[in-house]
């Protein structure tokens, strides 16, 4: 490749943004969600890696640093600065659930007395601060699902599981947003102790660096389907 193709490829991956989260542990008695930051650190690797994104240009947030105010603050603050030729990428293991009418992902500080008032809407702190920013390639991951507390199992779990529509009508709200989600209403998405990692988030990555044909379509689409 010339010298003009090689300075527009690293351009490109100079406006790549990143912000990854993960809460594996919380402070105040909620389940563990095993593996979590195994799968931070690796997606991490991804973008690095294969994606050639800078350093620089990822955030890796987990356990005590995904406060809520950390979500509601300095991710709306990054995404407000994000310009029209950046890209944007969003990635989230922890436990996450549908109440009082949106999509709510936990943080390290979310209480179980309280779980209204201490989660974040997902709506509020990413798909409504990236429509109101001038960036509209965003690419958002989220590996977390929804039951009841209270059953203590191993997988990614928390009361009623989310809703669709908000993430179908964001990913409408723009020609280059795509969200991928662990799994459906009703459904639970587990680690495994033999992979170290959450189940989907491990074979994501291995779909996303080519090593799954079975999921990639016509050589080069990875779609919620295929996978």
């Amino acid at each position: 490749m010339n010298q003009d193709g090689d300075l527009m490829i690293e351009e490109i991956r100079e406006k790549t943004y990143a912000v990854i989260v993960a809460v594996e542990n919380y402070q105040f008695g909620i389940p563990k969600v095993e593996y979590a930051k195994n799968d931070a650190s690796e997606f991490r690797n991804w973008l690095i890696n294969d994606l050639k994104v800078p350093n620089e240009n990822i955030k890796l947030w987990s356990d005590s640093n995904v406060t809520r105010s950390a979500l509601t603050e300095e991710l709306q603050y990054d995404i407000s600065r994000l310009s029209e030729n950046d890209k944007f990428i969003f990635y989230y293991a922890g436990h996450g659930f549908f109440d009082g009418g949106s999509n709510k992902i936990t943080t390290w500080d979310t209480h179980q007395n309280n779980l209204r008032e201490t989660t974040v809407s997902l709506n509020c702190i990413l798909m409504e601060s990236l429509r109101k920013s001038k960036c509209d390639k965003s690419l958002i991951f989220i590996d977390a699902c929804a039951s009841k507390i209270g059953e203590q199992l191993s997988s990614r779990e928390l009361l009623i599981g989310m809703n669709t529509n908000e993430f179908i009508n964001f990913v409408h709200s723009g020609k280059y947003r795509g969200m991928f989600l662990s799994c459906s209403r009703e459904e639970k998405s587990y680690s495994s102790s033999v992979l170290e990692h959450g189940i989907w988030t491990y074979f994501l990555l291995k779909a996303l660096r080519g090593e799954a044909p079975e999921a990639i379509i016509k050589e080069r689409f990875v779609t919620n389907t295929s996978l």
